[in-house]
C-alpha cells in the first residue's frame, strides 16, 4: 500500500519518531546530570563552595535563602524529566533550524544539471559513531580531571576516599551505558524519520 501523500501517516510516523527520541533523551538525561554531578566535584575542589551562578539554576534546582542548593534524591528526580524534555525540544528546533539553513544556503547552482551530487552527507550510523566518540571523549575527560583533583577535595577528608572512587567510577560506567543506549535508539529514531521523509511526499 503506498502512503505518499498520507498526511495523517506522515504524522504517526514523525510522532513515534519523536516519542523514540524521548525515550533516548531519558538515557542522555541520566548522562547528563551524572556528568554535571562530576563537574560540580571538580569545581568545589578547585574553587571551594561559593557558586553565585547557582541562582540561574534556581527553576530546577531549589535553592534556599542563603543560596545554598538543596539536592536529595526526589529533587534530582523532579530535575530529570524537565532535562530530558528540554533536550527533545532543542532537538525539534535545532533540527528544524537545520532545514531551513540547509534550504538557504543550498543554491541550486551548487549541482549542474545531470551531475550527481558527491558531497558527504552524515547518516543515521554515521551519526552515530560521531556521537560516541565526541560525547565519550567529553565524559571520559570530565571524569579523568575528578580522579586527577578527588583527594584534594574536601568532600573526601575524613571519609574513605577508596569508596569515593568507587561511586564516582560507578557514576562514571552509568553515564558511559546510558550514553550508549542513547546513541543506538536515538539512531533508531532517526532512521524512522528519514524512512517517513523518503517514503511520503507531502
Amino acid at each position: 500500500m503506498s502512503i505518499k501523500g498520507n498526511i495523517f501517516l506522515a504524522f504517526l510516523i514523525n510522532l513515534s519518531a519523536y516519542g523514540v527520541k524521548y525515550l533516548a533523551y531519558n538515557f542522555l538525561s541520566a548522562t547528563v546530570l551524572l556528568t554535571f554531578g562530576a563537574l560540580m566535584t571538580t569545581y568545589l575542589t578547585l574553587f571551594g563552595p561559593e557558586m553565585p551562578w547557582l541562582q540561574y539554576l534556581s527553576v530546577i534546582i531549589p535553592i534556599d535563602g542563603n543560596g545554598n542548593a538543596l539536592l536529595d534524591e526526589s529533587h534530582i528526580l523532579r530535575v530529570f524529566t524537565p532535562v530530558a524534555l528540554g533536550l527533545l525540544a532543542a532537538s525539534i528546533v535545532g533540527r528544524g533550524l537545520k532545514r531551513v539553513l540547509k534550504r538557504l544556503f543550498r543554491s541550486k547552482a551548487d549541482v549542474e544539471p545531470g551531475e550527481v551530487d558527491t558531497r558527504p552527507t552524515w547518516g543515521p550510523v554515521s551519526s552515530a559513531k560521531k556521537h560516541l566518540l565526541i560525547n565519550g571523549l567529553m565524559i571520559n575527560v570530565i571524569y579523568l580531571v575528578l580522579i586527577i583533583v578527588l583527594p584534594f577535595a574536601k568532600l573526601s577528608e575524613g571519609s574513605n576516599l577508596v569508596s569515593m572512587y568507587t561511586i564516582f567510577i560507578i557514576f562514571y560506567l552509568i553515564a558511559m551505558v546510558s550514553m550508549a543506549i542513547y546513541v543506538v535508539i536515538d539512531t533508531l529514531s532517526e532512521w524512522i524519520l528519514r524512512w517517513g521523509a523518503s517514503n511520503i511526499n507531502t
